[in-house]
């Protein structure tokens, strides 16, 4: 298993924390090491067969606190996904506060 922790950087207080960023819409999916931060926003760039990795972990969590609506939604995402596709997949999310 893979561990993303990032720093986080207060710029009033200069303090700063280690922090494990998922998102929570994916069923608390990590972030991948590409990632891009600006005005609130992040931009993960994932490669398709790490993404279905990931989801199919999702998936198979039958503990999961995700509604019924939202893993159907993750499964057709999931059986959308090519793992043979040249192209990667870019997941775009805002912060929540």
């Amino acid at each position: 298993m893979k561990i993303n922790a990032s720093a986080v950087v207060d710029k009033n207080t200069l303090k700063g924390a280690w922090v494990n960023i998922v998102f929570d819409e994916l069923g608390n999916l990590p972030i991948p090491p590409q990632v891009s931060y600006q005005d609130g926003y992040l931009s993960a760039n994932y490669y398709p067969h790490e993404l279905k990795e990931g989801l199919g972990q999702v998936l198979a969590n039958s503990n999961s606190s995700l509604s019924k609506e939202k893993m159907e939604e993750l499964r057709i995402l999931y059986d959308s996904i090519d793992e043979e596709d040249g192209n990667n997949i870019i997941v775009v999310g805002k912060f929540k506060q």
